[in-house]
């Protein structure tokens, strides 16, 4: 008698579950699943990764779409609340995002942009044919083009001089650093602390157009900075110049150098 009330029980136990599984298939947007069988925790990873594939990016209708596609990015600014991020692609296209735009925006139509530097307000870059290219804020003539003033400014690419042997540019605060094919640095903008390296200094020795610096020829990467510049020759040997306040020179003192100086290791090592 108990065994048959024992098994009374058992089957109204799989009726009232049966009963449970047809209500979820009706709720359910899955209407393939067998109702007795229903269970959410089993199908949870397929609906995450369904959600993941449609919102996040995997999805090419009505879903968001990263890229995966970039070649090289910089990111520049004076502030932390203020600045702006650049990016090819490695299609050649130029983007741009920052100030009033929250997301990328294509600069132009040109597919032949190679690399990019954003600064304090302006930016250089480089196109595969070895061309230089500059935009944004100038009044310190940091575009290279021959003008400067306190509303001097370029809203576009515009190319500087006729050359096509640039090989690397850094834009920094003020001033720009850039490096030629045969190895000769050359720079333009402000020069408050000497951060050109041509041996001057001061609120008057700006320069608008690139000029070289030295006569060497054997310099590889350069960086420019908000007051200062660092920059690696072929030999490994690192230099830098401008200001010093700080010791960001490396050379251990706090004195600004109108001059690349080359820094040394410090004693002991």
């Amino acid at each position: 008698m108990r065994e048959r009330e024992r098994e009374r029980e058992r089957e109204r136990e799989r009726e009232r579950e049966r009963e449970r599984g047809a209500h979820l298939a009706k709720l359910s947007p899955i209407k393939s699943l067998n109702p007795s069988i229903f269970n959410l925790t089993k199908f949870l990873p397929i609906l995450i990764l369904t959600f993941t594939l449609t919102f996040c990016g995997g999805s090419s209708s009505g879903g968001y779409e990263y890229f995966n596609d970039v070649k090289t990015v910089s990111a520049g600014g004076r502030a932390s609340n203020s600045g702006d991020t650049v990016a090819i692609k490695t299609d050649g296209s130029l983007w741009a995002w920052g100030g009033e735009y929250n997301e990328p925006v294509r600069i132009g139509t040109d597919n032949d942009w190679n690399s990019v530097s954003a600064g304090g307000g302006h930016t250089a870059a480089i196109k595969t044919d070895g061309s230089l290219w500059t935009w944004g804020q100038n009044n310190w003539g940091q575009l290279g083009d021959g003008i400067s003033g306190n509303y001097a400014r370029s809203l576009e690419p515009e190319r500087i001089g006729t050359d096509n042997d640039w090989n690397s540019v850094s834009a920094g605060y003020g001033h720009t650093a850039a490096i030629k094919t045969d190895g000769s640095l050359w720079v333009c903008g402000l020069n408050n602390y000497g951060q050109l390296g041509n041996g001057t200094s001061g609120g008057d020795a700006e320069l608008n157009v690139p000029a070289r610096i030295g006569s060497d020829k054997d310099w590889a990467s350069v960086s420019a900075g908000g007051g200062h510049t660092t920059a690696i020759k072929t030999n490994y040997s690192i230099w830098a110049w401008g200001h010093n306040y700080n010791g960001e020179l490396g050379d251990g003192t706090n004195t600004n150098r109108s001059k690349p100086v080359r820094i040394q290791k410090p004693s002991g090592n």
